[in-house]
């Protein structure tokens, strides 16, 4: 029953035939010691020491108290535990209960392993408290941990200016007199890396048509009351493209009004696109 050292060996019978008269009185099995090789011996271990123990004070001098254990007993003939201390008790809190002591932070360590070898990376490095306050001291404030995007690295992807197509061709006129007419273009490409963004850019353009700025009217169109554009108030701005690396939203707003009878022309941008979405994204 045992690779090594003592173990257990048995045999057993069974029985054949049951008699007339008396019963089978009689072991069907034998079990005896049986040892095929000595075990080698397994000596004693010790562990490490534990954490310290809660301070029993905090000022006016304290005990702090730490223990280990043996992990391995000695085993087959192994060498005994060497004499050592099982309990190990040290001093703390000395300070005097008169004097406030605030908390302190160690100084910052190094900082980490930057978390990609490309940009957007950062890079994180930790302190910790060097002293605790006692009962009238105050705590320490501050980050345990801070976080910084690495610097001069390559981008994790190229570069791209962001592109916007050529414009269309003007709309038909709005009035055979003092109209207005409309084109647009639109983003082809959106900006990557570090490219461009297409921030405050127009999108679309309007200006007065019949007659042009610059033109005379038609001899059939009446000189009624110079009419301005009007336009409205932006609205809401879109939800962004994305949630993380870098988007886009937009919003727009709508002419009220086109422009009349030689009035002002609606010559503002009547819809906007910005950046959005700028935080790192998690791995």
């Amino acid at each position: 029953t045992s690779d090594c050292g003592i173990g257990a060996t048995w045999r057993t019978r069974k029985i054949l035939e049951i008699g007339d008269t008396l019963g089978c009185n009689t072991a069907l099995e034998e079990v005896k010691a049986c040892q095929d090789k000595q075990c080698d011996g397994i000596d004693c271990l010790w562990g490490e020491w534990e954490s310290w123990g809660s301070c029993t004070s905090t000022c006016g001098g304290g005990i702090k108290r730490r223990n280990r254990i043996i992990v391995v007993s000695p085993r087959n003939g192994g060498h005994l535990c060497e004499p050592k201390d099982k309990y190990e008790v040290a001093p703390c809190s000395t300070q005097s209960c008169d004097e406030c002591v605030d908390g302190r932070w160690s100084k910052w360590g190094a900082w980490g392993k930057c978390s990609s070898d490309c940009s957007p990376a950062y890079r994180v490095r930790h302190r910790n408290v060097a002293e605790h306050p006692n009962s009238c001291g105050k705590p320490v404030t501050g980050l345990e941990d801070e976080y910084e995007l690495c610097p001069g690295l390559p981008s994790c992807e190229p570069d791209q200016d962001c592109g916007l197509s050529g414009w269309q061709e003007w709309s038909a006129c709005s009035s055979k007199c003092f109209g207005v007419q409309e084109r647009q273009r639109n983003i082809e490409k959106f900006a990557l890396g570090n490219g461009k963004q297409c921030v405050h850019t127009s999108l679309k353009e309007v200006r007065a048509c019949n007659p042009l700025v610059g033109e005379t009217a038609e001899s059939d169109c009446q000189p009624n009351m110079h009419k301005s554009c009007v336009i409205g108030t932006w609205e809401k701005w879109t939800e962004c493209t994305v949630s993380c690396g870098g988007g886009h939203r937009s919003r727009v707003r709508q002419v009220l009004s086109p422009a009349a009878n030689g009035g002002e022309a609606c010559n503002a941008a009547l819809e906007m696109v910005e950046p959005c979405g700028e935080d790192l994204c998690d791995e």
